[in-house]
């Protein structure tokens, strides 16, 4: 449902991910799509150079560099394309901690263009949500549809990585 409502949209650079995370329906797109699941805190695309290009909480998006975390660098491995479930950090902008899942964004050749993340906040019953939000991921083709933008999934995850990446 997700992939299909903007299949048409071309993100072959990271230029295009840029131009489309500029376009103020793109963040629209994302909150509707993550307003139903309480688990789920924010959605954002950030950059290859680590910057935050789009963002549900705000439009536009903060100034922010985000490249210097665990789930940006897992998500910008070569040859990654799992979904990465990162440590608990400390959220930059309200200081509450949260668990984020995180997925390259690529071209049709495979070149990542971006990351999107998922923020989750821990608490009760955090473990199970995660799993369950891992094991529906993993057993969909449509990676990320609570709360990606449609049309920059296109792959099923291969794997799914928690932890450090080594």
């Amino acid at each position: 449902r997700v992939v299909s409502a903007i299949e048409d949209e071309t993100v072959d650079t990271p230029e295009d991910l840029r131009r489309l995370a500029r376009d103020d329906r793109t963040t629209e797109t994302m909150r509707q799509l993550i307003k139903s699941e309480r688990q789920i805190d924010v959605s954002s695309l950030i950059s290859t150079d680590g910057t935050l290009i789009a963002y549900t909480r705000s439009y536009p998006p903060p100034p922010q560099y985000l490249g210097d975390r665990d789930y940006f660098h897992a998500a910008t491995q070569p040859a990654f394309s799992g979904v990465y479930l990162s440590d608990p950090v400390q959220n930059k902008t309200n200081g509450d901690w949260t668990f984020y899942l995180s997925h390259p964004v690529t071209s049709k050749g495979g070149e990542v263009l971006g990351v999107a993340i998922v923020g989750l906040h821990p608490g009760a019953g955090a473990r199970t949500v995660v799993a369950s939000l891992v094991r529906e991921i993993h057993q969909r083709s449509w990676p990320f549809a609570i709360a990606s933008v449609p049309g920059l999934w296109s792959r099923r995850p291969k794997t799914v990585s928690v932890g450090r990446v080594k």
